[in-house]
């Protein structure tokens, strides 16, 4: 019985130490998360900074990004121009896709981390009833000692009844 509590425990605190640790990484890919989306909208602004060929449209506050032939009317149009039109692009689809891992990343620690709890409530409850039940059985053993030292004083007084012979009345 001793064995299951302390194997139960160890349990227990092996899942306590799985959440910490799942709770630990949660906060370090929330922090990277934040800094990776943080430092790619930052790298958009500057590209759209230098590009400024931006429209915000009036209605929905969208942005849209035009080509430059076709702002320009023209396919000649110089090398530094499409480059960073080109650039521009590439990092607005980095900087979509860093708020797309960013958040698949912080799903999946969440979900670590809920499976972590759960683990650690799982080996507690099976602590708690293996503790329990212990606690239980030790107290109809201690109920059933009671009862055995009670018959075993009968039975000796019984005995030394017999011992001394029939009462003399």
């Amino acid at each position: 019985v001793r064995d299951d509590i302390a194997h139960l425990q160890a349990a227990v605190d092996n899942a306590q130490k799985a959440l910490t640790i799942a709770q630990q990484n949660l906060v370090a890919i929330q922090t990277s998360a934040a800094r990776s989306i943080a430092d790619s909208q930052e790298t958009l602004r500057l590209e759209q900074e230098k590009y400024k060929l931006i429209i915000k449209m009036p209605l929905t506050g969208d942005i849209f990004y035009l080509d430059p032939r076709i702002i320009l009317g023209t396919d000649a149009i110089t090398n530094n121009l499409e480059t960073a039109y080109q650039s521009l692009l590439k990092v607005r689809d980095n900087a979509r896709l860093a708020q797309e891992q960013a958040s698949k990343n912080t799903a999946d620690a969440e979900a670590a981390v809920a499976k972590a709890q759960d683990t650690l409530k799982k080996a507690q409850e099976d602590l708690d009833r293996k503790t329990t039940d212990v606690s239980v059985d030790l107290i109809v053993r201690r109920q059933q000692l009671e009862a055995s030292k009670a018959s075993l004083v009968k039975a000796q007084e019984d005995l030394k009844k017999r011992k001394t012979g029939p009462d003399p009345q």
